[in-house]
């Protein structure tokens, strides 16, 4: 799989909410209680207002994403792109790769292949990453993708794990 899609909707969060009879969201001071059909509140919740997120990663073999995928060959570039969704002021979103698996390697994030985005509004940030001067050796690795909010907190994380072949 080459797309991972944030799970973190509304209208998952409804039907979760549903099963658990959480029927009452206190910061829209509205019942939900018609949609389930549940007359008795066995619980409230409350949905703070929308942050930037990630809201999809996607890894391919050009800028275009043209054919999204999750395998590489050793001359291959490497290209991510990261959509950032519900944001309305600008956050940094920083892209690394990482060793999972790599014979004679040790895991963990590879020094010096990080590159940071700035991202006003939603959008998406691209990221490429160049193959080394012999290739990408052999393995498991994995594009990992933080966003920073304007005082400097990660607000959320993405990951994916790709091989080279």
């Amino acid at each position: 799989m080459s797309k991972i899609i944030n799970p973190n909707n509304g209208i998952a969060l409804l039907a979760l909410m549903l099963l658990m009879g959480n029927t009452t969201n206190t910061s829209w001071g509205k019942s939900l209680n018609a949609i389930s059909g549940n007359d008795e509140l066995r619980g409230s919740f409350s949905i703070p207002a929308s942050e930037a997120h990630i809201n999809e990663l996607t890894l391919g073999k050009d800028k275009k994403m043209s054919e999204p995928t999750d395998e590489f060959g050793t001359n291959d570039t490497i290209f991510a792109a990261v959509e950032i969704a519900d944001n309305e002021k600008t956050v940094t979103v920083k892209g690394r790769l990482h060793v999972v698996e790599i014979e004679g390697q040790k895991p963990g994030p590879i020094p010096g292949i990080e590159v940071i985005v700035t991202i006003k509004g939603e959008g998406t940030a691209n990221f490429q990453f160049s193959k080394p001067t012999k290739g990408w050796p052999h393995g498991k690795y994995m594009f990992e993708a933080l966003l920073i909010n304007e005082n400097g907190k990660t607000i959320d994380t993405g990951s994916h794990e790709f091989i080279v072949d």
